[in-house]
C-alpha cells in the first residue's frame, strides 16, 4: 500500500500533465461549420425547405396554434 505522500506525488504529476493538455489544446471546432451547407447539392433538399415552411405557416393560421395538444 502507499502512502499518503506517494500518493499526493502521483496526483500532483497527473494535475501537472493535465495542466500542460490543456494549456496545449487548441479551442473546439464548431461543429455546425461542418454541417451548414452540406445538404445544399442535394434537390431533394430545397423540397424539404419548403414543405417545412409551408407547415410552419399552416400551424401559424391555424385558429388553435398549439401543435402540443395541451
Amino acid at each position: 500500500m502507499s502512502t499518503v505522500e506517494e500518493r499526493l506525488s502521483a496526483l500532483e504529476s497527473e494535475m501537472q500533465a493535465v495542466k500542460h493538455q490543456l494549456a496545449n489544446a487548441r479551442a473546439p471546432h464548431p461543429w455546425l461549420d461542418d454541417v451548414a451547407g452540406s445538404m445544399d447539392p442535394w434537390p431533394e433538399f430545397e423540397e424539404v425547405l419548403r414543405l417545412g415552411r409551408e407547415f410552419r405557416q399552416s400551424v401559424d393560421d391555424a385558429p388553435d396554434a398549439n401543435v402540443c395538444g395541451d
